[in-house]
């Protein structure tokens, strides 16, 4: 768990740098680099498109990639108890893409060679709190 927003926000930097650097390269393949120069500029602009300004990130890794299932597994816990300690939570999923293909990032991130990055979960204090569940009609169910 990364606790300083300093170092969240260095995260988020690196995963722009490597962002950068796949736009840049004529010769890079990514599906989701037709995007990286628009999110680069919001970057650029002084937005967070990445971490979205979250003041901490837990990160999940492992010795394989077996454990995958596993990560989300226990990202998810986290993420449907957060709301009882009245926090908020997101899906770092551009710092986890990041994370898979930039080394400098995952050194930061301070994953050791041998293991794997799983995924990222933001925490964070929410800017709306939810006063109720919301209205649904009912379930067409047909019990047998």
């Amino acid at each position: 768990m990364i606790t300083d927003p300093g170092e969240v926000k260095k995260l988020a930097g690196l995963t722009i740098d490597w962002m950068r650097m796949m736009a840049e390269n004529e010769d890079a393949v990514h599906p989701l680099k037709p995007v990286f120069p628009a999110l680069v500029g919001l970057w650029d602009a002084g937005l967070d498109p990445i971490c979205r300004g979250a003041p901490c990130l837990v990160y999940a890794y492992a010795e394989n990639t077996l454990a995958y299932t596993d990560s989300i597994i226990a990202l998810s816990t986290f993420d449907l108890m957060a709301p009882s300690f009245e926090l908020g939570t997101c899906w770092a999923g551009l710092l986890q893409i990041g994370a898979m293909e930039y080394q400098p990032l995952k050194d930061e991130l301070g994953i050791p060679e041998e293991y794997v990055p799983q995924y990222a979960l933001m925490v964070g204090y929410p800017k709306y709190k939810f006063k109720k569940i919301p209205g649904r009609k009912q379930a067409d169910i047909i019990w047998r």
